[in-house]
């Protein structure tokens, strides 16, 4: 699927100063703050060239300090956005929130209720019979539908539906209720599936994150620039690195995606500078970036700087390179790069307003031409002159591979006979899909990465925060089938999907707290689940039918259990210590005191593990662990390699799970 942004620039709007390298008005090609109606129309225009299918699109809101400019203005903008978002595509949990409270739906009442997918409608226990009309209402939108339609529908306690907006549904007691989204009522512009928007870390407080909330804004990216406090300073930012520190957590907290921006060549900035702030803009939890090279544009501070000799900017080469090393701590840090430099204005390419600086128009495939170069450079080294040389590239690596302007395919065709560049199959169509916590070191997520497509998993306000990325509290796996919670986060669900994985969608959320928390948390083998079955999601029995029910006291049963196979188990719990044996398997207990959690006392070391084919990748050394040998002669002697993914100290990460 292709992904594109809508961009709508608001220039200068409630910015309460003037950076020294900014001129909104130069740097967007927008001299005026446009009108709710010209965001329309905007917007109308752009989806007209973008293709209906295969195609994710968001609009973004980019330019100004958007929850700096007066509240209304804020609303009339995404109102206008919010008209063209359609609802998740497959079946969402239902939660029905009006202001900041959770909504009960009384079957005596006609309630306007927005809902948002994500969490579940209590309907109360004296709500047993009746007829109730349910209103959608998103953002100013009201859907509704014709009583003579097919959209009245039938239910009992618990059961699952389909629901078309406005339609009349009747229930009995403690339903649970879900809806096909929206299908009904999207109309050929309902193609917008998220919202994103650009603003100053000390403009984010709890009231803006609610209002961005309402009308559907998914992603917040700040201008962050620099995380080096003199390097603020210097450029005028006004902001401290503690303000990006603190809007980032508030952000994340709040459910939304962070992005944080950043800069290179600042007055003050190093590269050891800009290297650093990548590096923490990894730690801060981003999931994207933008790096944009610091320019001199005219009407700027800078501009005066520059013409005085107080400020020598980067170099082109400079910035190609410095970009290059950014691009490899992203990548290794999870966090897209949707950006290098800043977008070609008619300012910047005719030259008008760009006075010195690194610019280029083609920045970003410049960088990617330079990373490939480093890496066939070599090769003129290994292999004789005037030979034929075949190199394996992706489709979608090819372009860089050969280089900007053909530059690199020129460097090898001087040496080699004959340049053949063969496309393959990108690596992560063919390798498994490797899913587990965002804050396994970055050592291992390294090491991981050489197996396969590795997917981090990071959750907000679902379960406490030593727990939020376990992939072992948001699915059941079994052989052949997984079950997944509702909440599992959409882009981890389609990566699963996306390698043909039979899933299933369980019937419950995980609660905040144990045990609610632990629904998903059991072990299936082709012969068992095992779990606190008081606890368990029925979607997993219902799963895995076929399967002997075994029931143990611990809640958390993922967590202290790995099963190698059929016969051979580890467990930190002597609860299931005992019952495994009982049912004469062998099993060995792993003292969980020297594994680390973090805001736990310990973890456990199932958790730090996940099994792929006949091979057991743990998350961290088991020198590390008094047990470590006793430990290593089990799992050889159950057949199974020993990978140790890095020489560190036994981290919990809730299991490795590969697809």
């Amino acid at each position: 699927m292709k992904h594109f942004t809508i961009p709508i620039f608001v220039p200068e709007l409630a910015c309460p100063n003037r950076c020294v390298f900014c001129n909104q008005h130069s740097i967007s090609g927008c001299q005026k703050q446009p009108e709710p109606d010209e965001v329309r129309e905007i917007i109308l225009q752009h989806l007209k060239t973008i293709p209906e299918n295969n195609s994710h699109i968001e609009i973004g809101f980019f330019g100004g300090s958007f929850t700096g400019i007066e509240q209304e203005l804020q609303e009339r903008y995404l109102a206008v956005a919010n008209e063209f978002l359609v609802l998740d595509s497959g079946w969402s949990r239902l939660r029905s929130t009006i202001g900041n409270q959770e909504s009960i739906l009384k079957q005596s009442e006609e309630t306007e209720t927005l809902f948002l997918s994500g969490a579940e409608t209590t309907i109360p226990g004296e709500s047993n019979s009746g007829w109730s009309r349910l209103r959608s209402t998103t953002g100013n939108h009201k859907f509704s539908a014709s009583p003579s339609e097919e959209t009245e529908t039938r239910w009992s306690s618990g059961a699952d539906i389909r629901w078309s907006s406005g339609a009349d549904i009747r229930w009995s007691s403690g339903a649970d209720i879900r809806w096909s989204s929206g299908a009904e009522t999207t109309h050929a512009q309902k193609r917008i599936h998220g919202i994103r928007l650009s603003t100053r870390p000390d403009y984010i407080n709890p009231e803006a994150l609610d209002r961005l909330k309402r009308y559907g804004v998914t992603t917040i990216e700040l201008g962050a620039q620099s995380l080096n406090d003199e390097v603020l300073q210097f450029s005028g930012r006004g902001h401290s690195v503690v303000d990006v520190e603190k809007a980032s957590e508030l952000i994340l907290s709040s459910g939304f995606k962070l992005g944080l921006q950043m800069m290179t060549g600042l007055p003050g900035d190093t590269p050891d500078i800009s290297l650093q702030t990548a590096r923490r803009i990894v730690h801060l939890g981003a999931t994207c970036t933008r790096i944009y090279p610091t320019l001199v544009i005219r009407g700027t501070e800078l501009e005066q700087r520059w013409r005085r000799g107080e400020y020598k900017p980067q170099s082109l080469d400079e910035a190609i390179e410095l970009t290059a090393r950014l691009l490899e701590i992203f990548k290794n840090g999870g966090v897209e790069v949707i950006r290098v430099g800043l977008h070609p204005s008619e300012g910047l390419l005719d030259g008008s307003e760009l006075l010195a600086g690194p610019f280029h128009p083609s920045l970003r495939e410049l960088v990617e031409t330079y990373r490939w170069k480093q890496k066939l450079i070599p090769l003129l080294q290994q292999h004789p002159a005037g030979t034929s040389i075949k190199i394996p590239v992706t489709a979608e690596e090819l372009r860089f591979a050969i280089g900007f302007n053909s530059s690199n395919r020129k460097i090898l065709e001087e040496y080699f006979s004959k340049v053949e560049f063969i496309p393959e199959l990108s690596p992560d169509q063919n390798r498994p899909l490797i899913i587990t916590d965002k804050k396994l070191p970055l050592p291992a997520k390294n090491t991981l990465k050489t197996y396969g497509e590795l997917v981090l998993l990071q959750t907000k306000n679902l379960v406490y925060k030593s727990i939020n990325g376990h992939p072992d509290i948001f699915m059941c796996q079994g052989r052949d089938t997984v079950v997944v919670s509702p909440d599992l986060p959409p882009e981890i669900l389609a990566s699963i999907k996306a390698k043909k994985a039979k899933v299933t969608s369980g019937k419950t959320n995980p609660g905040r707290v144990y045990p609610d928390s632990a629904r998903y948390n059991a072990v299936v083998t082709n012969e068992f689940i095992i779990h606190n079955l008081k606890i368990t999601d029925p979607a997993i029995f219902e799963a895995f039918s076929d399967r002997k029910h075994l029931h143990v006291n611990q809640g958390y049963t993922r967590c202290n259990l790995l099963a190698l196979d059929e016969n051979h188990f580890i467990t930190s719990d002597r609860g299931i210590e005992k019952v495994l044996s009982n049912e004469g398997r062998s099993v060995l207990y792993v003292d969980p005191a020297s594994v680390r959690l973090r805001g736990q006392k310990h973890g456990f070391f199932p958790g730090c593990c996940g099994l792929t084919d006949n091979e057991l990748m743990i998350a961290g050394s088991l020198a590390q662990h008094p047990g470590g040998d006793k430990i290593k002669t089990f799992i050889n002697e159950a057949g199974f390699n020993i990978r140790e993914l890095y020489n560190g100290p036994l981290i919990d990460v809730g299991g490795i799970f590969f697809f």
